[in-house]
């Protein structure tokens, strides 16, 4: 059973965690994080999922609110990602505008190259015609800022199959119970979740993270010699 001094330090950390990503700005660091919280209210309380599901939206509920009414800079980047969705044509140069045309014109990469996409080599050019083509107002890019239209793009639907089964296999496989099987989930949520977002696997120190840390969580615990 938790200790009462053990129970406090957890209580720290998550306050410390939530403060730091209120203050920090990032949007899909938070959502990975709630969507993390979420998933542990439902591993806490699996016999009692409409009590999970109220407990999880009093807690995402809580910090979003509680973060855009009492942090500034906070609610300024809320404010400034709603505007920037709707008025997106009329701001060519904010984030979130970019990034809704840069997976408009990956989409359409992707649908004109199904089924292998167009090659990782070739996904830069291939984005930059179709820039020209539909969006020619636009400065092209070659990372759409959502790694799901990365691999769709440069390796279409055969692309996207592995992926799945990359970040999914650890959901689906059995594994001993050892105290670690709520961690193995997690890992993989926060990168379906932020994958979102932003390429994250197309960058080495991620990948390296994921791959680390999902084969340590797939160690079995070892007994402690008598």
């Amino acid at each position: 059973m938790t200790s009462l001094r053990a129970r406090l330090a957890y209580v720290a950390l998550f306050a410390a965690t939530v403060f730091n990503l209120l203050i920090s700005g990032g949007r899909a660091g938070l959502v990975g994080f709630l969507a993390l919280l979420t998933m542990l209210a439902f591993q806490r309380l699996v016999r009692r999922p409409m009590l999970a599901a109220g407990v999880a939206a009093a807690l995402v509920g809580g910090i979003v609110f509680g973060g855009y009414y009492g942090n500034d800079y906070f609610r300024l980047r809320v404010d400034r990602a709603f505007d920037e969705v709707v008025r997106y044509e009329e701001l060519p140069k904010a984030s979130v505008s970019q990034r809704i045309v840069y997976a408009a014109n990956a989409w359409r990469v992707f649908a004109e190259h199904p089924l292998i996409g167009v090659g990782l080599g070739d996904t830069r050019e291939a984005y930059r015609e179709m820039n020209a083509r539909y969006t020619p107002n636009w400065k092209p890019a070659w990372n759409p800022h959502n790694h799901y239209l990365y691999v769709l793009t440069a390796a279409g639907t055969l692309g996207a199959i592995a992926l799945a089964a990359v970040l999914l296999l650890p959901w689906f496989l059995g594994a001993p119970a050892d105290g670690r099987e709520r961690v193995r989930k997690a890992l993989p949520l926060l990168l379906i979740v932020i994958c979102l977002f932003e390429s994250y696997l197309m960058r080495s120190n991620t990948t390296l993270m994921f791959v680390l840390f999902t084969a340590a969580s797939w160690c079995g615990a070892r007994e402690r010699p008598a």
